[in-house]
């Protein structure tokens, strides 16, 4: 999920809340089937929603702030730490 270009994607819907997959697509300066390929990656991920209306397809962020934990092993000792990247 955490491409730079779908992490792009959340970010521009948060901020700009374009109407539809092609207005999205110029706000990135992306070609549309890309964008349209990572917003349905985002859907199924639950991380955006597509929304019909009429015959157009709206994004939507469904969150604001997403927040991934994982653990860091250090070589040689048996204590983790985590790591927070933030979108």
């Amino acid at each position: 999920m955490a491409s730079q270009a779908r992490l792009d994607i959340l970010s521009c819907l948060v901020e700009e809340r374009p109407g539809n997959i092609q207005e999205l697509a110029q706000l990135l300066q992306r070609d549309y089937a890309n964008v349209w390929r990572d917003c349905q990656a985002l859907n199924s991920l639950r991380v955006i929603k597509l929304k019909k209306e009429g015959r157009e397809i709206r994004p939507i962020a469904l969150y604001e702030k997403i927040i991934i934990e994982f653990p860091i092993a250090d070589v040689g000792r048996e204590k983790r730490s985590g790591v927070a990247l933030s979108v």
